[in-house]
């Protein structure tokens, strides 16, 4: 039997639970969120750590787009290794495009935190 034949199911159903259960959490619909975090990387992947949401609970979406937003800009873009720091906003998108990799999106200043 494949083992890729009831793969897209699965992942539908996996969403669904993680949706049902903390989707209550999600930033909602036409609102801005301050948000500042933290993120060290290393050249192969990046951690953000020290998340600062005032009015934000979390939830999966903001949760897959802070992971997505944290690889493509530190690590995909060559930056230098190190310690960073995002002052901001987080919204989320009000049409977004259907091969879209993010619910949301953020904008602010990145600076580099230099450590002793």
């Amino acid at each position: 039997m494949n083992a890729n034949l009831f793969a897209a199911h699965e992942a539908q159903h996996k969403a669904s639970v993680m949706y049902d259960t903390w989707g209550h959490l999600d930033p909602k619909p036409n609102v801005i969120y301050k948000v500042t975090f933290f993120v060290a990387h290393d050249g192969r992947e990046a951690l953000h750590f020290k998340v600062n949401m005032p009015d934000l609970d979390g939830g999966p979406g903001f949760y897959s787009d802070i992971c997505t937003y944290a690889f493509n800009r530190f690590v995909r873009s060559d930056l230098p290794e190190g310690v960073y720091k995002f002052e901001g906003r987080y919204q989320l998108y009000k049409r977004p495009k259907p091969n879209c990799e993010m619910y949301g999106f953020f904008k602010g200043k990145v600076t580099k935190v230099k450590l002793p």
